[in-house]
């Protein structure tokens, strides 16, 4: 006989209550397993972070330290390269073996003379995270110890003496090519032209380099001018070489020789202002670079005056199509460089650059007047005299040319006052979609003010973190302040060098843009 509805229904229940109960009781030890799990590794995975750090960064001491110490808030491993301290040569100078103590690691040091160091580390957290890092500290007076010689950044007259003779032995090399190519003056005396102007280019990008070797010592080396400019020898050496009668292998050498020039000077790291400089470079070849060979072309006995009427006409079709170049990419160079004529119109780098304009215009009045003669019935003794006066210019052009590569464009820019005109080294980056220029005062080994344009001042924060091959993946850390127009820093570099600056800009609260480029510190 079958029971009930209601003992059934109430056995039912009893059976599902004794169920739940028994899953509750094995779900709360483990919940709370769980909970205790999830707090485990939010402190196990947590990097070591640096309490101590002596001597701090930034520091300057009235004596050498006796070792570096670093104190972590756990205990740590040493990762590959450990501790190490350079001096602003990237010489290392510490002594004897890394000391692990737990959470501390320190250096013993030697007695330093007076300057900058670098202090870069790599540890390994309990967690298994490598960290590398960097600081700096200068004893005694560190930046009179890294710029001996002077604040003021000028190159010395030898520099400026290998300079130029690189600039005109290039342009006119160049130029006696694309006179025999273009112009079709193919004479001896123009590839002896080549071939002495090549020469000349050659024995001043040697000397050029020498210079800057013996200035800047192994670090230098490191830099993107250095590979220039042994590229830049080579080329020419390529050029001096016999490599057959055409001529096609030392005019291309040649080319890219001159090409090289856009990327050593102050647009460097800037492709815009580099392409703009080689564009530049490429059409003062074709006019004032060629009036050599076409002044050897009116001079030679050999060529007949329907020859040289030849010549002569295809020089003047082409200087018109330079002339325009040379106008427009130079505009647009002079303002790209000069961040918008920042500086004004009188500072020493404009005065430079109006001289130069001024040969360069009289250069244009007298290709008008000869292009009006070849109208006519063209004089071949007064054309003679013409591309003699276009050759001197190009001379004083090669002059002028050369300081502008040995001043800065920035000396007098509102962001760089109170530094008496030191210099300046740059670059520019993309962050986010600004384009941020990063300006460094006076661009030299030692304390540095730094200007960061083209952010608004309304933005959370801006930072700053250096890194240079020296430093193994150990960076310095900069943070900017708001002015009334840029952001500004100040920090050491104690190394010579090529240097990447990674420019952190903290839009929001949950919106931070990078962007990162590479800067030249001068020694």
């Amino acid at each position: 006989m079958s029971r009930p509805a209601a003992t059934r229904a109430t056995s039912c229940a009893g059976r599902r209550s004794r169920r739940l109960s028994a899953l509750q009781a094995v779900l709360r030890p483990l919940l709370l397993l769980l909970a205790l799990l999830a707090l485990v590794p939010a402190a196990a995975s947590a990097h070591a972070q640096l309490v101590s750090l002596d001597p701090p960064d930034g520091a300057i001491l009235a004596a050498s330290p006796a070792a570096v110490t670093l104190t972590f808030n756990e205990q740590i491993g040493l990762a590959t390269g450990g501790l190490r301290v350079l001096d602003g040569a990237g010489k290392v100078v510490d002594q004897g073996e890394d000391v692990l103590d737990g959470p501390t690691i320190s250096q013993p040091l030697p007695p330093l003379p007076d300057g900058w160091y670098v202090v870069t580390w790599g540890i390994v957290s309990e967690d298994g995270h490598i960290v590398r890092a960097s600081s700096v500290f200068g004893v005694g007076d560190a930046d009179a110890v890294a710029r001996p010689a002077t604040a003021s950044g000028d190159q010395s007259p030898i520099t400026g003496l290998a300079r130029f003779a690189t600039d005109l032995g290039i342009l006119i090399a160049a130029g006696a090519w694309a006179a025999w190519w273009l112009l079709r003056a193919r004479l001896p005396a123009v590839r002896r032209l080549a071939r002495g102007a090549t020469a000349l280019a050659l024995a001043g990008t040697v000397a050029w380099g020498l210079i800057e070797y013996l200035d800047g010592g192994s670090a230098w080396l490191n830099t993107d001018a250095a590979w220039l400019t042994v590229a830049r020898g080579a080329l020419l050496a390529v050029a001096l070489l016999p490599l057959g009668a055409s001529g096609v292998i030392p005019a291309a050498a040649v080319a890219l020789a001159l090409v090289t020039l856009a990327g050593g000077g102050h647009a460097a790291g800037d492709p815009f202002g580099m392409l703009l400089l080689a564009a530049h470079l490429l059409a003062a070849v074709t006019w004032l670079g060629a009036a050599p060979a076409v002044l050897l072309t009116l001079r030679s006995a050999a060529v007949t005056d329907d020859q040289a009427l030849g010549v002569l006409r295809r020089f003047s079709r082409l200087a018109g199509f330079a002339l325009v170049a040379i106008a427009a990419a130079g505009a647009a160079l002079t303002w790209n460089l000069s961040d918008g004529l920042a500086g004004g119109l009188t500072s020493p780098w404009m005065l430079v650059l109006g001289g130069k304009l001024a040969l360069v215009g009289a250069a244009a009045v007298l290709g008008f007047v000869g292009r009006r003669h070849l109208g006519g019935q063209p004089d071949r003794r007064r054309m003679q005299r013409l591309f003699l006066v276009d050759a001197g210019i190009l001379t004083g052009v090669a002059v002028l040319s050369s300081m502008l590569t040995l001043t800065s464009p920035h000396v007098g820019h509102v962001g760089h006052q109170g530094h008496g005109g030191t210099g300046t080294a740059r670059c520019a980056a993309t962050v986010g979609e600004r384009s941020v220029s990063v300006i460094l005062t006076p661009g030299r080994v030692g304390t540095n003010t730094v200007t960061i344009g083209g952010v608004p001042t309304d933005v959370r924060s801006v930072s700053l973190d250096w890194s240079h091959p020296l430093t193994e993946g150990g960076a310095l850390s900069m943070e900017a302040t708001a002015g009334a127009a840029d952001w500004t820093a100040s920090g050491v570099l104690p190394l010579a060098g090529a240097w990447q600056v990674t420019i952190g800009v903290r839009v929001d609260t949950f919106t931070q843009q990078t962007g990162a480029c590479t800067i030249t510190v001068g020694s």
